[in-house]
């Protein structure tokens, strides 16, 4: 019984994690984000950290995450090949490449 919750609640944050980039995907896509709204957004907005960066999604059919670490504050923390944030601005996935991503390799 404890073992179907744990999958069902990573399933719900894969998916989560998916609707995420998808939706960053449709914003790239559209144009949401283009050069020229970048350009007419004022400077201080940008410094402000406000203004959304465009990264590498992946392919559409890519795996979200391929590993997680749990932290010695006992947080679960997912990897995954590209970064991938909610509407919030918060890191759902990071990258292997980022030090929580070094975690991992080091305990293989």
């Amino acid at each position: 019984m404890v073992a179907k919750e744990i999958i069902k609640r990573e399933q719900e944050f894969v998916d989560s994690a998916v609707e995420a980039r998808e939706s960053r995907r449709a914003d790239r896509e559209s144009g949401k984000y283009s050069l020229a709204g970048a350009l007419a957004t004022p400077i201080k907005t940008m410094a402000g950290g406000r203004l959304q960066k465009l990264k590498e999604l992946g392919d559409k059919n890519e795996d979200v995450c391929f590993a997680n670490v749990i932290s010695e504050e006992n947080e679960r923390q997912y990897i995954g090949k590209f970064p991938i944030h909610d509407a919030n601005s918060e890191l759902l996935v990071s990258s292997w490449k980022s030090p929580v991503g070094r975690l991992f390799y080091r305990q293989q």
